[in-house]
């Protein structure tokens, strides 16, 4: 799918990479990083953070995702990969002219990396259209739709990458709990819905396959 696009600012001192995930076409920052900038303790950070209303909601569609840092013991430390709306909800509570001028700073870098992704995206369109220029049928694939299709799963969002993203997703939230960073409480509800939804597309991948052997067999 790619490697991650970056964009990086000192802010307050702090060096902060904000990140442009092509498969989830996410830009996120972590809770660890928003606590340095904003000079607040990170475990109130992380608390603000489960506080949320729509904490498991949010879980569930990657706008929150539990991750660690290693801290100055080498020792692994939980935090929390925020995207750029749950950021951005969780800063504006922050008050004072300081925190103002970081708030402008941070989300103006928010905005830089997505210039840069879309950049990024009109030249691999760009390229794409040269490339099926010269190929044979180009026309037939863009009266039928298909040019789009090549174009958009180029960036990770074709229906096929819906599997191997709530696999990552289970994944991700299973190696937070076992190695015992986070509680399986926090993510019980949610971890029980990633489940139903991979057996949901496993079923109906066996029901494709079946049909087509059949198809095959009496056609």
């Amino acid at each position: 799918m790619g490697k991650p696009i970056i964009q990086r600012r000192q802010i307050n001192k702090v060096k902060v990479s904000l990140t442009f995930d092509r498969l989830s076409e996410m830009s996120t920052i972590d809770s660890k990083t928003i606590a340095d900038v904003f000079e607040k303790n990170h475990k109130n950070i992380m608390r603000d953070i489960r506080d949320f209303p729509d904490f498991e909601s949010r879980i569930g569609r990657l706008k929150i995702e539990p991750s660690y840092y290693v801290n100055e013991q080498n020792k692994k430390q939980p935090m929390f990969i925020l995207d750029k709306s749950t950021a951005t909800i969780l800063i504006l509570g922050f008050t004072g002219k300081k925190a103002h001028k970081f708030k402008v700073a941070l989300l103006e870098t928010f905005d830089k990396l997505e210039k840069k992704v879309s950049d990024l995206q009109a030249k691999e369109i760009e390229r794409l259209n040269k490339q099926l220029s010269r190929a044979k049928g180009f026309n037939e694939l863009n009266d039928k739709g298909l040019l789009k299709d090549k174009i958009t799963a180029s960036y990770g969002r074709a229906s096929n990458t819906e599997y191997s993203k709530l696999g990552g997703q289970y994944v991700k939230l299973m190696e937070s709990v076992s190695n015992g960073l986070f509680p399986f409480s926090y993510f019980a509800d949610t971890l029980a819905e990633i489940a139903f939804k991979i057996y949901k597309l496993k079923l109906t991948e066996i029901q494709k396959r079946s049909w087509a052997m059949l198809q095959e067999k009496y056609n």
